[in-house]
């Protein structure tokens, strides 16, 4: 008897870790200066984060595994699809998917001048 409580204590603590470490991930307020830090660096001070929201990975499993923001320049050109993590290894952050700011930022400028003109 007291082999099957210790047994199921333990896979139950086992299951509790890993549900935890699939589905934590720090709240974006947390962790909006880290990511501007790094889009400062990166980008020059273009760019200034609006808004912040979890990204769940499309698998069966989905969870968390980044963020999506959204950012802004200094003349007010809104755009998102940009998704950030936090590389575990090296403890920096990095863009993922395919995210490429530039060419998003690029075409938000052209169609921001299109709805102007």
């Amino acid at each position: 008897m007291p082999r099957i409580k210790i047994l199921l204590s333990f896979l139950v603590f086992s299951f509790i870790v890993a549900y935890f470490g699939l589905y934590f991930n720090t709240p974006g307020f947390i962790v909006k200066s880290e990511m501007q830090k790094f889009i400062d660096k990166e980008y020059g001070y273009k760019f200034k984060i609006i808004n912040i929201e979890r990204n769940y990975s499309p698998d069966f499993l989905h969870h968390v595994s980044g963020y999506e923001i959204e950012l802004e320049d200094k003349n007010e050109i809104r755009f998102s699809n940009i998704f950030l993590q936090k590389n575990q290894v090296s403890d920096k952050w990095e863009t993922y998917q395919g995210t490429n700011l530039e060419y998003e930022y690029s075409n938000a400028k052209s169609s921001f001048i299109k709805v102007i003109n």
